[in-house]
């Protein structure tokens, strides 16, 4: 059962402690997809450096789209791209924050290329019906 209050609270709480209910809540009432004994689970948990580095983007509003207000995150995701697209055969490609993110982004750029149907099996991921949805492609 959730322990929100029904209505929005009024009475002020600093950051740190708001931050550590919801830290606490969210630990002790999830699933430990992470743990020895979790099994079969299709998505794996983010590896703890990758959600703070996620923290830190979202704090810097490090948007990609626009170099001038990310110069780290933007040479950075370059020069990774360069260490990883190679073991792929690729010369190029997008860093992206997740599954449905990156299907999302892939049919976007097959549109943009003249793709106008997106054709996936039963097992395809969600997100590609979704994402064929979004961008208007049966």
């Amino acid at each position: 059962m959730i322990e929100l209050p029904t209505t929005f609270p009024v009475d002020r709480q600093d950051e740190e402690s708001v931050f550590n209910w919801f830290k606490s809540e969210i630990e002790t009432k999830s699933a430990m997809l992470g743990d020895d004994l979790a099994f079969a689970h299709m998505d794996p948990p983010t590896p703890d450096i990758a959600s703070r580095l996620v923290g830190l983007n979202a704090k810097f509003n490090q948007n990609l789209l626009h170099p001038h207000l990310s110069p780290f995150a933007t040479e950075a995701e370059r020069r990774v791209i360069e260490w990883i697209a190679p073991a792929f055969g690729m010369s190029d490609g997008q860093m992206c924050g997740g599954s449905t993110l990156a299907n999302l982004t892939a049919l976007w750029c097959a549109r943009e290329s003249g793709a106008q149907r997106v054709i996936a099996s039963a097992d395809a991921h969600i997100s590609i019906a979704k994402s064929a949805h979004i961008l208007g492609m049966p």
